[in-house]
């Protein structure tokens, strides 16, 4: 009932309100907002003609109502709002007028682009006002202007391909940010056509320089067109005046190794190949591990010369004969003990089992020795000699049972017992160094002189195992002793498994030592010389010999490590050894590899200058300066330093060798400016 009576109420409320709003005078539509035409008048008065504008903007629906009322109002703001900015907008047509005609040349760029900035903000600036969207208060000075405008762009636009070629891509900013007007994508891309002759002539950082700039905007096979250019670039920077030298074409052989040159966008045509032909047969097998961006193909060696045609210059890796040396590096003996016979002794049990029965024997007589009855006709007397007997039976009874079970013990232990007798003898500890040497020759071959160069190498592989032999067979500890050391098939294992050839790693070391002119043989030896294999030439086998400044050089080494590095001696112990030494010449020295040096190898810093990296190899750039920019770099820059110093010393170690009146000191200032080392 409550609820009911509120909404009654409610209802009563609401049509009393409604019949009171009825009375009440409704004004008429004219006098709606009547102050507007004031205020408007009012802000003229003032002189604020952008004020007036906008207080027209938002009241713009009364006076489009009402615009035959107003209208020497409206012509009154029209003047007061358009008189300034006309005068700025006409200015700026000025300016603009002299270049709608033609495009100005690339030197002018700067005045037209102030021209069309201010045009632009002379339009921006009207544009912002509310009248401009009115036909009657719009100012036609701005329609000019805009139209203006437009003339300008759309030529400079159409002109835009030409420009783009014209222009100085090379030393100037990007395009897009000098040109006077904004330019699509698709007429740079279509600008890039007239650019391809100045590519013919760049270098490699200019077209570099260009790509990173409109990338981007090219299309994909205007970048690989690009990329192209880019590497025949770097063939001019390392073929000066396109004449290929032995030590050109080496520069570019190892550029494609590093992954800096498309082999397929040179000029020129290179074709790899191997042969192992002198390896089939032998106790060594090879395999060739190719880089990803090189193609090597497998030929015999008597297809070399049919396969000449096929590119102007042409690589050949021969493996030569491998040689398998097993050397003994010491042996030594320990003593152990083995089972010699067996000998039968008296089981202690036994007699212990006996002893047991005996002593049930006595038992079991004493407990029958201490019965009897006596018959009485006292009844306390039979009693008590009952009770006795009772007990005399039952311990009895006990002993029997007690005596039985010690002999059937006696019977299960055996008399006898078999005891091992042990023998003592020696077994030798064997430590054998099993030693591959695959000699390799690289034949780079100038088809179009008709000339070639051969660069021999060696890859020395050494692993070594330790064997126990005379293992007596009845050795208790046999299985133990033999667990120390390697199972019998790791020996076999190692010999069955290939020697891998890195290619990249061998091209780069072997050709890395050629500089300035080099001689080359004449192509008709080419085939005498391959069938003679890895031989190395007279003057490199006089250098093989150990010179006087040897132990010189060694010292050299040491130093570095004693005198710049003495805080990481300790952990660069045996590095001189792996990456140097009297048996390396300069190609092998002062390397990082997968297989000499996996540890450091490993941590060498990727995209640094400091070290050019290979598919498994790393060489130091030692013509960088030391440069410690973190707590990890002290530990690389002394590998480095280390590296450089070993191939320093094989340089000096072979410049000695070949002459022997040169003194140590010279030497190594020779070498020095060669092979310098990080400073």
């Amino acid at each position: 009932m409550v609820r009911m009576g509120f909404a009654l109420a409610v209802i009563a409320l609401a049509a009393l309100s409604a019949s009171a709003r009825a009375q009440l005078p409704v004004p008429p539509l004219a006098s709606i907002g009547a102050p507007h035409d004031k205020n408007l008048a009012e802000l003229l008065d003032k002189n604020q003609p952008d004020d007036a504008a906008r207080y027209w903007g938002e009241n713009r629906s009364y006076f489009w109502d009402n615009a035959e009322q107003n209208k020497a109002l409206l012509a009154r703001l029209k003047s007061a709002v358009n008189t300034p900015h006309e005068a700025r907008m006409a200015e700026a047509e000025a300016i603009l007028k002299p270049f709608a005609a033609q495009p100005s040349p690339l030197t002018e760029w700067a005045s037209v682009i102030r021209a069309i900035s201010a045009a632009r903000m002379a339009l921006d600036a009207y544009r912002a006002l509310p009248i401009a969207i009115d036909d009657s208060l719009r100012s036609e000075r701005f329609i000019a202007l805009d139209g203006a405008l437009n003339e300008v762009v759309q030529l400079y636009v159409a002109s835009a391909p030409a420009a783009f070629a014209q222009y100085d891509h090379f030393g100037n900013p990007a395009f897009t940010r000098t040109y006077p007007v904004e330019v699509p994508d698709e007429v740079i891309a279509a600008g890039y056509l007239a650019m391809k002759p100045r590519f013919e002539t760049a270098n490699a950082g200019e077209i570099a320089k260009f790509a990173e700039a409109y990338g981007k905007v090219l299309t994909a096979r205007q970048r690989d067109e690009l990329a192209r250019f880019a590497a025949q670039a770097r063939y001019r920077e390392l073929v000066p005046g396109g004449r290929l030298t032995a030590e050109a074409a080496t520069k570019i052989i190892s550029e494609i190794i590093a992954g800096r040159l498309d082999a397929g966008a040179l000029p020129v045509r290179l074709a790899f190949y191997w042969s192992q032909d002198a390896v089939k047969g032998s106790e060594v097998p090879v395999a060739l591990k190719v880089p990803a961006n090189l193609s090597v193909r497998e030929v015999q060696r008597r297809e070399l010369a049919g396969r000449l045609a096929e590119g102007d210059v042409v690589v050949l890796i021969d493996v030569d004969k491998p040689t398998l040396k097993k050397e003994t590096r010491g042996t030594r003996r320990e003593y152990s003990r083995y089972k010699s016979s067996e000998r039968q002794v008296l089981n202690p049990a036994y007699l212990d089992a006996q002893a047991v029965v005996q002593q049930k024997q006595m038992e079991q007589m004493r407990a029958e020795s201490g019965g009897g009855f006596s018959f009485s006709l006292d009844p306390i007397a039979l009693v008590a000699g009952l009770a006795k007997e009772a007990y005399t039976q039952t311990k009895t009874f006990a002993a029997k049972a007690q005596l039985k079970s010690a002999q059937d013990t006696l019977a299960n232990t055996p008399r006898m017992l078999s005891e091992d007798v042990m023998g003592d003898y020696q077994y030798t500890i064997s430590d054998v160094e099993m030693t591959r040497r695959v000699p390799l020759a690289i034949y780079v071959v100038d088809v179009k002189t008709g000339g070639y160069l051969k660069q021999t190498t060696e890859i020395t592989e050494k692993q070594r195992f330790e064997s126990v032999d005379d293992l007596h067979p009845r050795d208790p500890e046999r299985e133990q002793v033999l667990s120390r050391f390697p199972a019998a098939t790791a020996l076999t294992q190692y010999l069955a498994s290939a020697v891998a050839i890195e290619a990249g790693v061998v091209l780069t070391t072997a050709l890395g030592v050629v500089h300035g002119e080099v001689a080359t043989q004449p192509l008709a030896a080419l085939p005498q010389d391959i069938e003679r294999g890895a031989v190395q030439a007279p003057l490199a086998m006089a250098l093989a010999a150990p010179g006087q400044c040897d132990a010189f050089f060694d010292n050299f080494v040491d130093q570095l490590k004693l005198g710049r590095c003495a805080a990481e001696a300790e952990s660069l112990k045996g590095l001189a050894e792996a990456v140097g030494g009297a048996s390396r010449g300069v190609a092998e020295s002062g390397i990082l590899t997968t297989t000499r040096t996996p540890e450091l190898y490993k941590i060498v810093p990727a995209n640094d200058e400091r070290w050019v990296t290979a598919a498994e190899s790393a060489q130091p750039n030692c013509s960088a300066p030391l440069a410690v920019r973190n707590p990890q770099d002290a530990f690389m820059e002394c590998v480095r330093t280390i590296s450089c110093g070993a191939r320093t010393a094989a340089c000096g170690r072979e410049l000695t060798r070949q002459n022997r009146f040169m003194a140590c000191p010279e030497a190594a200032q020779r070498c020095m400016v060669v092979y310098p080392i990080p400073q």
